[in-house]
């Protein structure tokens, strides 16, 4: 079910009564998208603490497949084929979908970069959904968002398979490190708790964002942003006493 859109229209245009100010009024169901909710994302990562060395270590372990990219109108969502998993600790989430935005949502100490990728899970034992998050800032060129844009669809609605069978695993960097009795993938990163940045806004989210962002060039970026009519970054949420944790492998 993450996986389908909502069925209400919403829009990023400040302007308009369907604009992030109003997605809360919008539908029952986008009540947390309101200003009264607690847990809301994204958030600047500015002040935070140490994580514990006992915390959970968070490894993505993605395998290759069909990847359907579709044009919502608001955002480019990214459907993988099934299987692909994020462990955190001994808990398992499967990927759902990725969604590009661009700008980026989070904040760095208040930098924001020109776009974020975010893959969305959902845990294989209960409700809870887990977001691992990629800032871009501008550099070489990136070999994943190149693959997207040979077939992403310049028209709202319309969806495009990649023509080949792509890992989503090739778009996170990697660290290697010792977990029990074998080796784990893992890269230090930021950790709170949240909620989905498009409506319905539901919380009971766990977000990880890699602390060293990624790279893609000028000309990949500006492609990106031309794909949606507004820029498909959520404002900045309260952070409402929640404690961001920075997870180091040292």
């Amino acid at each position: 079910m993450y996986a389908q859109e909502s069925h209400v229209a919403w829009t990023y245009d400040p302007l308009s009564p369907s604009g992030p100010e109003f997605w809360g009024t919008l539908d029952g169901t986008f009540g947390s998208c309101s200003e009264s909710s607690h847990s809301q994302s994204p958030l600047d990562l500015f002040s935070f603490r140490i994580a514990s060395p006992m915390s959970p270590l968070l490894t993505p372990q993605y395998i290759a497949g069909q990847v359907l990219v579709r044009n919502t109108g608001s955002y480019i969502r990214l459907i993988p084929h099934r299987g692909s998993l994020l462990y955190w600790g001994d808990k398992i989430f499967e990927l759902v979908y990725a969604q590009i935005h661009t700008p980026s949502e989070h904040h760095m100490a208040g930098e924001t970069f020109p776009a974020e990728v975010q893959f969305v899970h959902k845990s294989q034992e209960d409700d809870q959904l887990a977001v691992l998050s990629l800032l871009i800032k501008q550099g070489a060129q990136s070999p994943f968002l190149g693959r997207v844009l040979e077939v992403a669809p310049t028209q709202a609605g319309a969806e495009e398979f990649l023509g080949a069978a792509v890992n989503l695993g090739d778009a996170v960097p990697r660290d290697i490190t010792q977990y029990k009795s074998g080796t784990r993938v893992a890269y230090p990163h930021y950790t709170y708790e949240g909620s989905l940045t498009t409506p319905p806004c539901r919380e009971n989210v766990r977000w990880f964002v890699w602390s060293k962002p990624d790279h893609a060039s000028k000309d990949q970026l500006d492609k990106l942003a031309k794909l949606v009519k507004y820029s498909s970054a959520r404002g900045l949420q309260n952070p409402n006493g929640r404690v961001v944790e920075f997870k180091t492998l040292f």
